[in-house]
């Protein structure tokens, strides 16, 4: 009896562990969601389609995928010290 219920105990202990093993990318996911706001299939697809593509578009019913708007061409003004004058 006492073995049957050890074994009941840790096979209860261990369900979590199949989880962790079942999604080892879970974790990895999360951490870069939280940093690039993107899912690694976002950065899969954006690449792919060569757009800017988020998944959670979908839920402001925007499209998922969008062309990436160029990046804006002012000249920067240079305030380095090694152009000041002495």
């Amino acid at each position: 009896m006492l073995r049957a219920l050890i074994i009941l105990a840790v096979s209860i202990g261990l369900t979590g562990c199949a989880f962790v093993a079942q999604y080892p990318l879970t974790s990895l996911s999360t951490g870069v969601w939280g940093t690039t706001g993107k899912t690694p299939t976002d950065h899969a697809l954006s690449n792919v389609t060569n757009s800017d593509c988020v998944s959670t578009r979908l839920v402001g019913e925007n499209e998922v995928c969008q062309p990436i708007k160029p990046k804006d061409a002012t000249p920067v003004e240079d305030r380095s010290l090694r152009n000041s004058k002495k």
